[in-house]
């Protein structure tokens, strides 16, 4: 209800204004205005926000304090140069005027509505701020909940278009990203819970031996990521809160994988992929996206190369033609994944990768060959 209502209100407003008040010209120039702004928070807004999250400054309100000022500066900073530069005495006559301001409206208030939602998803607000776009307790990835005609969709799907052409990165968005509008949903599922939202942006690591690893559990192929969380609070890199506690939901981690002939490139499209068991005690445990899971002080322990760490081994289910290349954990902390290797569940029992001499290809391309047999028998 609050997204329908604040949609139709901020774009009756956009439109009024420009409407009444705005040239033809002046209309364009707000419309992109508000889509150059908009580009400018999304780009930018992380980095920044990493950057005094690490010295402990603004805890979870970080995030969108800093997207929603840069959103805002660069409005106001575009909006002032285009009234400024802009000739006064061209005119189209009042018609063109009246259009421009209704189109040019439409399109202000459906980005500025999808700036809002996005930077309302960034803060740790009860999960029906702007709007509940999953279940709090039972959470179906297909079954997403979007508002009247989905303003922050729009806004990130234009930015992750654009993060895959000319003007893309070595870190696209859309792949760091991926699904960025879930993303953020999930992040903040429990943050009304105490959950974090985020944490220290270098708190996770992988093993490169043995830390991504395929078996077989009751005739279904896993992959198995074994997570690492540092011990320590988030100023000094580490994903305790500031009580000192360490928890997450299963919808705050994710791997992010791409077809294997361009896993090695960050650039272009990734696909999320979420938890579906955590592996204790070599006994797999499903996972709901929903559930709560609370890092005890005994979990840590000093690992030469990484200090204290709490090792969690989260079993994925990754279809075959892809090759997971990133884990996420919370909002802003990523590592990168070696390549995998087939192997048991347990990893104090699990070989030298050169001893067994059985890697990832190998094990799909024999994997295709049983398909092949079952189907010619």
């Amino acid at each position: 209800m609050f997204a329908a209502g604040a949609l139709i209100m901020i774009t009756i407003l956009c439109m009024a204004h420009l409407y009444l008040k705005s040239t033809t010209l002046r209309s364009f120039a707000t419309a992109i205005a508000t889509v150059v702004a908009a580009i400018a928070a999304l780009g930018y807004y992380e980095v920044a926000a990493d950057m005094l999250i690490s010295k402990a400054r603004g805890g979870q309100w970080m995030q969108p304090v800093i997207f929603a000022g840069i959103f805002l500066t660069v409005l106001v900073v575009t909006k002032t140069l285009a009234d400024f530069l802009l000739p006064r005495s061209v005119e189209f006559g009042q018609l063109s005027a009246h259009i421009a301001g209704i189109v040019c409206g439409i399109i202000a208030g459906v980005v500025i509505t999808g700036v809002l939602f996005i930077a309302l998803a960034l803060s740790p607000l009860a999960d029906r701020w702007p709007y509940a776009r999953f279940e709090k307790d039972n959470i179906n990835l297909a079954g997403a909940n979007k508002p009247l005609l989905n303003p922050d969709g729009i806004v990130a799907g234009v930015f992750s278009w654009i993060s895959k052409g000319s003007m893309s990165s070595e870190k696209s968005f859309s792949v760091y990203h991926a699904d960025f509008i879930d993303q953020l949903h999930l992040n903040r599922h429990k943050a009304s819970d105490g959950v974090y939202m985020i944490t220290a942006a270098d708190s996770i690591v992988v093993p490169k031996k043995d830390g991504v690893r395929i078996v077989d559990i009751d005739q279904r192929s896993y992959t198995i990521v074994r997570m690492g969380i540092k011990e320590g609070e988030i100023d000094r890199g580490g994903a305790m809160d500031k009580d000192g506690d360490v928890s997450f939901t299963f919808s705050q981690v994710r791997i992010l994988c791409k077809k294997k002939d361009l896993a090695a490139d960050s650039t272009g499209n990734a696909r999320p992929i979420y938890p579906e068991a955590q592996i204790v005690d070599n006994e797999f445990i499903p996972a709901r996206l929903s559930r709560t899971v609370s890092v005890s002080r005994g979990a840590f322990e000093s690992v030469s190369g990484y200090g204290r760490v709490a090792w969690i081994d989260l079993a994925f289910s990754v279809p075959s033609d892809m090759r997971p290349i990133l884990l996420e954990f919370k909002q802003n902390a990523v590592a990168q994944l070696p390549k995998a290797v087939v192997g048991t569940a347990e990893i104090d029992v699990f070989t030298d990768t050169e001893d067994q001499g059985y890697e990832e290809d190998e094990y799909y391309e024999e994997q295709e060959g049983r398909g092949r047999g079952r189907r010619s028998r």
